[in-house]
């Protein structure tokens, strides 16, 4: 093969493997005593402020040192006009790599700052790996009119509107992040806050509530005018005493369809809603809800509101408090059947439901038509108050799930099924089968 065609060749490959030739690598360091031009740690950018990113391409990675153990920052990087990946070269800011720079990187806002990090108008940036604490504004990662928009593996402490704030912006991930809020302000504290996006995902977030004061809402994942989103695997707790003002997943005057899978929300205080879909004044969304472990909510954990072609399967709900109800349905639904393979417990209430804020028993709730195959009664889970959310070996949601399954793994990533039926709830039960020993074992005896 002449030299000529493997030159066609490698061209063709290049451009269907979508790599970027001649990726270049930033740096910025506080620690250095003059700016550089951000070629290497020798030469660093000094300040955030000191970046070109002019320079900065499609591909391009931009390490900020976090010192052998940690390194704090307190300005706000602004990524800059224009400053763009692409789907499968995007632009990345992580903290060093490389020994002595690799320590944690945090953003401090000082409880004074507005934002950490704000991408305006900048299409697929990935932020990764990042501490962020202590801004009181819209955000600690603030993004706005923005596409493909990836921030994973971040740890933020809250103390204003947001974790990340997001809005205007779709096809974006925020992903495997740790979220926890002050133990009180009268800031709101939303772990994500999420308006006027669409196509974006939400998915294996921790996110712990425990902001005090009863005036802020604060919720773990707020949506408000959204359209056709995906929330899966996350952990949402309201660690507080609130009574209101404190929801989990909650989404208002959506449009589209909103697959919501594989949650655990667990709100023992709260007399909200753990999981909401309601249309109050625009939108048209539609609820699917599978596979979600719902425990508290005094006035419903599951509240769906003008949303009747939404679909409630394989859910576990829960509300332990008295004359408390886990379903509160509010505009009917098209078709009973998508009411289906839930398991209802409200052991100190003889509600267990209300339509259109009528009070129901489980019987008269299935004169409906609803749950035809639903379960009232403990799931019995393995220790909720203490955070393990997976069933007991003799728990009778085993298998108690819809025939087919259209979530294939549960939180943790375990195949579904792992029996006859999906397990309803969360966590797919894995039974532990001791290993087998090897054919043909001899032992060999070590006396001498």
């Amino acid at each position: 093969m002449n030299g000529k065609i493997c030159a066609i060749l490698l061209g063709i490959i290049l451009i269907f493997s979508g790599n970027k030739i001649n990726a270049a690598s930033y740096y910025v360091d506080n620690l250095v005593s003059t700016s550089g031009d951000g070629s290497s740690w020798g030469s660093a950018w000094k300040n955030f402020s000191d970046i070109n990113w002019g320079a900065v391409s499609p591909g391009d990675i931009i390490y900020i040192s976090g010192g052998a153990n940690s390194q704090t920052y307190t300005g706000t990087l602004y990524l800059g006009s224009g400053v763009s990946g692409t789907s499968s070269n995007p632009v990345v800011i992580t903290k060093g790599e490389t020994a002595g720079y690799n320590g944690e990187v945090i953003f401090d806002g000082q409880n004074a700052a507005s934002s950490g990090i704000i991408v305006l108008h900048n299409d697929y940036v990935t932020i990764r790996q990042l501490t962020l604490r202590n801004y009181t504004g819209s955000g600690a990662i603030n993004i706005d009119n923005s596409t493909g928009v990836v921030v994973e593996n971040c740890d933020f402490l809250v103390a204003g509107h947001g974790g990340v704030f997001i809005q205007r912006t779709t096809d974006s991930f925020i992903r495997n992040n740790t979220i926890a809020t002050l133990g009180n302000t009268t800031n709101q504290t939303d772990g994500i806050y999420s308006q006027l996006n669409s196509n974006n995902t939400y998915e294996g977030n921790e996110i712990v509530i425990s902001n005090e004061n009863i005036n802020p809402h604060c919720d773990g994942i707020q949506m408000y005018v959204d359209a056709d989103m995906t929330i899966r695997n996350n952990y949402i707790a309201q660690n507080n005493s609130k009574t209101y003002n404190a929801q989990g997943i909650y989404a208002t005057d959506v449009s589209g369809t909103f697959n919501v899978y594989n949650n655990v929300i667990y709100g023992p205080n709260t007399e909200n809603a753990l999981l909401t879909l309601a249309i109050f004044s625009q939108g048209n969304g539609t609820l699917i809800a599978k596979h979600n472990t719902l425990i508290g909510g005094g006035w419903g954990s599951l509240h769906v509101k003008n949303a009747p072609n939404s679909v409630i399967m394989n859910n576990i709900l829960v509300n332990y408090k008295p004359n408390g109800w886990v379903f509160k349905l509010y505009g009917g639904i098209t078709d009973p059947a998508n009411i289906n393979n839930n398991d209802y417990f409200t052991p100190n209430s003889g509600t267990i439901a209300t339509y259109d804020d009528v009070a129901k028993t489980w019987t008269e709730w299935k004169n409906y038509g609803f749950e035809s195959h639903g379960m009232y009664g403990d799931p019995l889970l393995r220790n909720a108050a203490n955070g393990d959310f997976r069933l007991q070996d003799s728990s009778p949601l085993i298998d108690a799930g819809s025939s087919g399954c259209n979530i294939d793994t549960d939180i943790d990533g375990v195949h579904r099924p792992q029996g006859a039926h999906c397990d309803i709830g969360a966590y797919e039960f894995l039974v532990h089968v001791p290993p087998r020993p090897p054919e043909n074992f001899h032992q060999i005896s070590t006396k001498r």
